[in-house]
């Protein structure tokens, strides 16, 4: 079976229904792939220019946000420097800070003594009625995992941890064996299918089972031609090698367009194979294609989410963005942060430091720190 021929113009032969969608859909395809590539390549060449111009700045002002936050909470230690209704509004500062220098932990090493502060004035804030809830849930938490026979131990949590730090945590010490024992409890028992369902059911199996007897088809008649082990000619066999790689993973992937491009080139060009699929065949390979579109294009979204572009996703980038602009603006944001900051650890550690610092905290509640 080679590819469908469709006749040209020219022929005056009408193309039915199926082979006309055949043409629309392969011509989608065509398109999808072509705009997926571009978007990933500029993509990439976002992402190196991000991590060239873009990363060192934010390195660069988290760590300037880091010193600053230091400073800062030496005048909230010193006894007497600041009233204690200033020392309140120095330790909400403080705590912001070091929210956004938390936005950048993935970026540079954790520091200890950002982290210690931190701890610090979260456990100064925890309230009797906070500390006996935190107790409870460690109570209700530890009887959930003995109900199932599984023994953690919860005395290395702390009230300032998350819950999905201390879940984290405690899936972490589980082997293999305790965590399937968790699994299978949780796991609601299986739902019985109603009578349409299982027609339903039946039916895309039906259908399934076409669709893979006819990829199946084509990809056993490509095998036997380029399989390089069936190459006498020393210099096409290193070429089949990357067809065959090619022509496997199109079928595992059920990529019928690759396929049908593959057969185009290299399938069987003498005239008594060269026929044209049936209807039926047709209308079996246009739902492949169907879904191959739907499915290209759901990738066409999801490639941003992919996990190598994060830094991307973490601008706001969309594949429709100016990406060069973008990182050149935010690199010029970032260096009058920097620069913002810089000004203000100076008058910190000038000899008025600390008047400079009552002024700021007054300032706050209009302008920001």
């Amino acid at each position: 079976m080679s590819l469908l021929t469709i006749p040209q113009p020219k022929s005056k032969i009408p193309l039915s229904p199926e082979q006309k969608k055949f043409k629309t859909l392969s011509s989608k395809v065509e398109k999808l792939h072509t705009s997926l590539n571009d978007t990933e390549k500029k993509f990439e060449q976002w992402l190196m220019l991000y991590y060239k111009e873009v990363l060192p700045m934010q390195q660069a002002f988290a760590s300037t946000l880091i010193s600053q936050v230091k400073i800062l909470h030496s005048y909230y230690k010193e006894p007497k420097s600041l009233s204690r209704e200033q020392k309140l509004i120095l330790k909400e500062l403080i705590l912001e800070k070091i929210q956004v220098i938390f936005n950048y932990s993935s970026l540079m090493p954790r520091d200890e003594e950002i982290l210690a502060i931190f701890q610090e004035f979260r456990k100064a804030d925890i309230s009797p009625i906070d500390a006996e809830e935190f107790e409870d849930f460690k109570s209700s938490t530890k009887k959930m995992f003995e109900d199932k026979g599984i023994d953690i131990d919860l005395n290395d949590i702390d009230i300032t941890d998350t819950f999905e730090d201390i879940m984290a945590r405690v899936f972490e010490s589980l082997d293999e064996e305790q965590l399937d024992e968790f699994r299978r409890d949780r796991e609601p028992p299986p739902r019985k299918k109603n009578k349409r369902e299982k027609e339903q059911e039946r039916q895309l199996k039906e259908l399934q089972d076409l669709q893979r007897k006819g990829i199946r088809t084509i990809y056993k008649q490509l095998a036997r031609l380029l399989h390089p082990d069936l190459e006498p000619d020393p210099s096409l066999r290193e070429t089949k090698i990357t067809l065959m790689k090619q022509l496997t993973s199109a079928y595992e992937s059920n990529d019928l367009f690759t396929l049908l491009q593959l057969e185009r080139k290299w399938g069987s060009k003498s005239q008594d194979q060269k026929t044209m699929y049936s209807d039926e065949q047709l209308r079996i390979f246009n739902n492949l294609l169907s879904n191959q579109i739907e499915s290209l294009n759901m990738q066409q979204f999801q490639i941003l989410a992919h996990p190598r572009f994060s830094p991307l996703q973490n601008l706001q980038m969309s594949p429709h963005s100016d990406g060069t602009k973008v990182l050149s603006r935010t690199k010029i944001d970032y260096d009058n942060h920097i620069s913002s900051i810089k000004i203000q650890i100076e008058s910190l550690q000038g000899k008025n430091g600390l008047k400079s610092l009552k002024e700021r905290i007054k300032a706050y509640s209009f302008n920001g720190f």
